[in-house]
């Protein structure tokens, strides 16, 4: 999710997380995984976005939703 932001918004940006959730509903067993991340929304102030790992099979290891307040301007 920070380089999804960093992205949009600028290396200089100093957002930060306000609020994160993970859920975990498999295991990486000793195999490769990719993730990524999705920015939903830019607020004002409040970034929402989501993020995925998954396994070379496609089975979903972990799924985060994230909420990140932007920094001063």
């Amino acid at each position: 999710m920070w380089l999804a932001i960093k992205t949009k918004l600028g290396l200089a940006d100093s957002s930060v997380t306000v609020e994160q959730k993970t859920n975990l509903p498999g295991a990486a067993r000793k195999e490769g995984f990719s993730c990524t991340a999705t920015v939903l929304k830019f607020g004002r102030r409040l970034i929402y976005g989501t993020a995925e790992c998954v396994d070379d099979s496609g089975r979903l290891l972990t799924h985060s939703t994230i909420t990140c307040i932007q920094g001063e301007k």
